[in-house]
């Protein structure tokens, strides 16, 4: 026997002659490791709405179930009819739930038993052990039974996102499918309605987790269920199997296994690729999330439900114009990320934070599809993280930045290459004013005007770009990350603000006298992270901006500033709650106990 590589893994399977071309789909299904998956095809699956069957889930634990349930039935039938014993019926049907729900468990076993698998094999134990001694159970309780169960091994499941997917999905098809079913007219042939019945079930599983999924991945694609329609029986009926046997199977039938499962996985590949569209961004928040469950609950009154689930999706923000400036400085962690709105309905993003997609999730759920303008301050990684999402899914009317990029900035250069891809323009700040803001900083040649101090500090940070917006007579600063040097540079052509954004995340290397003397604002915000290692924002920059009131997104959360004539507004988004207005309150830095506030005398 000789071992065969799947997929780029390690051989670690027995699994006859030959190398499977889609050998890494196959481990997935048989073991529940991903990590040979090509990206490629991780891409293609979560575009077609697919990607849920690479994971194991109620599913594959169902459909191996049934298989073991018909297979053992269908053999003690005929066993039964041969040996003529009417009497050994409940030994039969004992015997094929012990089998089933066996050939369930050790198929969770095998993949490490996620929560998807454990709901499956509650449902498939209650349903097959009643089914045995001839009781009759609801879906729903075999469902409320499995939530029960699954709850009592670890309570914190609850708080997993696979757990509210699991049983949304479950939820979903046992509310909407039926609904949707009887729309059906009962004399279809049997192959269209058994195909109609199927897209009924993934429309289902659709609605069920749509709460979610406008919640946390903002991405639907349009022709998923007839995508999963078609390609998850392939894969619960063929691919599913083979992966078993050809991992577990008799070694006669490993080599023919593997074929098979190779080949259904190519067909699926081939038919998903013609249904690879551009996927829907349904996005909401944690409450429109919640309008959206309600909606789906309304299974009875679907003359409401789908009007309500359009018009939550639908009722996003929109650029209107305002009579005010609202600069919000979101809470990324150790990052920046600035969202810009104009009283004009012009929309910027200063920064994207640390890589992630929270910049994009969060413009998503307000309903912020393209924007005017994305600006780098510079390129390091806690500003242009972020970006890289936002550039590659959003409209983007133009990018801003300080310089392109250079040397071995593999982060830089893929974002540069995703806008030459998408066609944006894309401007510099040595080219002249480009936005329509004043950028104040960096100006062409201030290196050399400052002369051997700046020479000795070729980091990025002195060159970010520094903006200065207003309304009316009112303004404010966005720093970047300048540090000391450009600091004492900029500090005589610097205006005064009501609100600035301390450089650099509250550094010691910034915030110097000057800044704060020419500046003289009344509110600070520092974006900085909870418990960072650099220490920001550091105690001797709080002390520098003692009686201004300082704002931080690592106690405050998001920060909203609004500028509009009617003075300085500025708020925290609190959760559940909405945005709270912060009152003024100058900060001070606390003293040891027993030490006076003043001093009398001298």
């Amino acid at each position: 026997m000789r071992w065969i590589e799947l997929g780029g893994e390690a051989p670690s399977a027995p699994l006859g002659l030959g190398r499977a071309r889609h050998g890494d789909v196959l481990v997935a299904l048989a073991t529940g490791r991903k990590s040979g998956i090509d990206p490629g095809l991780r891409a293609l699956l979560q575009r077609t709405g697919t990607a849920h069957l690479l994971a194991i889930s109620g599913l594959h634990i169902g459909l191996v179930a049934g298989l073991v349930y018909l297979v053992v039935g269908s053999l003690g039938t005929r066993l039964l009819a041969r040996l003529a014993r009417p009497s050994a019926a409940p030994w039969l049907r004992a015997l094929q739930a012990v089998l089933t729900v066996g050939a369930a468990a050790l198929y969770a076993q095998q993949v490490g038993w996620p929560v998807s698998t454990q709901r499956a094999v509650v449902m498939v134990t209650g349903g097959v052990l009643a089914r045995a001694v001839g009781r009759a159970v609801t879906p729903w309780s075999l469902l409320a039974a499995a939530a029960i169960a699954v709850v009592l091994v670890d309570a914190s499941v609850v708080e997993e996102l696979g757990f509210g997917l699991s049983f949304g999905a479950v939820m979903g098809i046992l509310a909407v499918s039926p609904r949707i079913s009887r729309w059906l007219p009962p004399d279809l042939p049997w192959p269209v309605a058994r195909g109609l019945e199927g897209l009924a079930v993934t429309l289902g599983a659709m609605a069920g987790t749509l709460p979610l999924t406008a919640l946390w991945f903002q991405e639907l694609s349009p022709l998923s269920p007839l995508a999963n329609a078609v390609v998850g029986p392939i894969f619960g009926t063929v691919v599913v199997p083979a992966a078993l046997v050809a991992l577990h199977g008799p070694a006669l039938l490993q080599p023919a296994a593997l074929w098979m499962g190779d080949q259904a996985v190519e067909l699926s590949l081939l038919f998903l690729e013609t249904l690879d569209v551009a996927p829907w961004n349904p996005a909401v928040g944690p409450l429109g999330a919640l309008c959206l469950a309600v909606a789906v609950a309304l299974r009875r009154q679907a003359w409401a439900a789908i009007p309500l689930a359009m018009v939550i999706l639908g009722a996003r923000s929109c650029p209107l114009q305002h009579d005010e400036l609202q600069v919000t400085f979101l809470s990324v962690g150790q990052g920046d990320a600035v969202f810009v709105r104009f009283p004009d309905g012009r929309r910027w993003l200063v920064d994207g934070g640390p890589p992630s997609e929270r910049v994009l999730r969060w413009l998503r759920t307000e309903g912020h599809t393209e924007l005017d303008a994305v600006l780098l301050t510079h390129p390091d990684s806690d500003h242009l993280g972020g970006l890289e999402a936002v550039i590659a899914k959003l409209d983007v009317g133009r990018f801003v930045a300080a310089r392109p990029p250079v040397g071995e900035e593999s982060a830089y250069r893929r974002v540069w290459r995703t806008l030459a891809a998408r066609r944006i323009p894309v401007a510099l700040a040595r080219d002249g004013p480009v936005t329509g803001v004043p950028i104040l900083h960096p100006m062409p040649g201030w290196r050399s005007a400052v002369g051997a101090a700046a020479m000795r500090r070729p980091k990025d940070n002195d060159d970010s770009l520094v903006l200065h917006l207003e309304h009316g007579e009112k303004g404010i600063l966005l720093t970047g990350d300048i540090e000391a040097v450009a600091e004492r540079w900029l500090a005589p052509q610097l205006p005064s603000v009501e609100v600035l954004q301390a450089p650099h995340h509250g550094s010691r290397t910034s915030s110097t006298a000057g800044l704060v003397a020419a500046t003289d604002p009344d509110w600070v915000v520092i974006s900085c992270g909870q418990d960072n290692r650099f220490g920001h924002p550091h105690a001797a920059v709080l002390a520098s901006w003692r009686g201004r009131q300082v704002v931080r997104t690592d106690r405050d959360g998001t920060v909203r500033v609004r500028l509009s004539r009617h003075g300085v507004r500025v708020e925290r988004w609190v959760h559940h709650w909405g945005w709270v207005p912060l009152s003024r309150r100058p900060w001070r830095p606390l003293l040891p106990r027993g030490l006076p506030l003043h001093r009398s005398g001298s």
